[in-house]
């Protein structure tokens, strides 16, 4: 699944969704997988860059 931005198409996020996703089912799976990204990124740990 690819996301884009309306006010700039030039931004994408691909996210995967299962295998064999009903077409009807695509857009759930999609913000499932959105909320995974969201929940790895907030649990992420954070670097300095040297």
């Amino acid at each position: 699944m690819t996301f884009l931005w309306s006010d700039d198409p030039s931004k994408r996020l691909g996210l995967e969704v299962p295998l064999g996703t009903k077409i009807e089912d695509a857009e759930s799976e999609a913000r499932k997988a959105i909320g995974a990204l969201i929940t790895e990124m907030t649990d992420a740990k954070l670097r300095p860059l040297r």
